[in-house]
């Protein structure tokens, strides 16, 4: 029960830390529209409308996020009542898809993670 509530609670802090990365982009995000009309060479504005695109999925990934981490909570308690309800094979085959399933997902939400990094560096 211990190790449950530990892993809420950094469901819960990594869900805040997602949400201050979600405005941190968004407020870089308005800089970078506000920049489009200043510029009169059309390879500036369209670097900056491409920039400006760019941070906008990239936001829009970001807020995917939170629904992520929650669904990867709720599969580590999946895997754990199955590892503690089921025997044999059985326990062994399902295991192992909740397993695949976890690293699926932890492998998406590092790839969005670097990629939100990379445009708040930008």
């Amino acid at each position: 029960m211990k190790n449950k509530n530990i892993l809420k609670r950094i469901t819960i802090i990594l869900s805040i830390v997602l949400i201050l990365l979600d405005i941190c982009l968004y407020i870089k995000m308005q800089s970078t529209w506000s920049e489009i009309g200043s510029n009169h060479h059309p390879y500036e504005n369209a670097g900056s409308i491409i920039g400006g695109l760019f941070r906008w999925g990239v936001l829009i990934w970001a807020i995917l996020l939170i629904p992520v981490v929650w669904l990867e909570y709720l599969l580590t308690n999946l895997f754990k009542k199955i590892h503690n309800k089921f025997e044999g094979i059985k326990r062994i085959f399902l295991c192992l898809i909740t397993l695949v399933i976890i690293a699926i997902m932890l492998i998406l939400f590092i790839r969005i993670i670097l990629l939100i990094i990379m445009a708040l560096i930008q």
